[in-house]
């Protein structure tokens, strides 16, 4: 078993894989291009359910109406794969993206970060949801909920900070902002 840059098992058959799903997480939490790594360890490997999972995820962000369909193919080999429980909740927050049910996608979210808090990508899902469905407290509350487990992480505080500032609080929003950069220059 394989763990990520998060300390997240993760059910990669090799360090290939392993890498091309960290490159999503660190892609996606960084606004780096070198999230659609994980579309080729997704091809490579099928039976990899968070990987699968999350290439499924990147057809969703295309927030058109193709894109549920673009991503149930990735989605339904995720299903079909071995996976950790945390990789199976994330799995079913993005099938619940699919299907259009957002208010589930989120709780699955906070539930599944309830138990596993080092889970950045799925916290990212859940506030992505929660700015969209325009639920400010939310965004912030889903941070704060992990604040504890992440105080080192710098992709943490940046999402953190963004939720301090979506709920008009300017001055922690830039507090938070500003220790995300001191702790990793390049956090968006």
């Amino acid at each position: 078993m394989y763990r990520d840059w998060l300390d997240n098992p993760i059910s990669a058959g090799d360090a290939t894989i392993a890498r091309g799903v960290a490159d999503f997480t660190e892609g996606f939490l960084g606004y780096e291009t070198k999230a659609v790594n994980v579309l080729a360890a997704a091809e490579a490997d099928p039976d990899c359910l968070i990987a699968n999972a999350y290439a499924g995820a990147l057809h969703l962000f295309l927030e058109s109406p193709e894109a549920p369909g673009l991503a149930r193919p990735w989605l339904s080999r995720a299903a079909k794969a071995q996976g950790t429980e945390r990789e199976r909740a994330t799995l079913a927050a993005l099938e619940a993206w699919a299907a259009g049910d957002i208010p589930r996608a989120i709780r699955i979210g906070r539930e599944a970060l309830a138990r596993w808090p080092h889970d950045l990508a799925l916290m990212k899902f859940t506030q992505y949801h929660q700015f969209n469905a325009g639920d400010s407290p939310g965004m912030l509350a889903t941070a704060r909920m992990v604040e504890d487990a992440n105080a080192d992480r710098p992709h943490f505080h940046g999402m953190l900070a963004f939720g301090l500032e979506q709920c008009h609080l300017l001055a922690e929003a830039e507090t938070a902002a500003l220790h995300a950069v001191a702790l990793k220059r390049k956090e968006p």
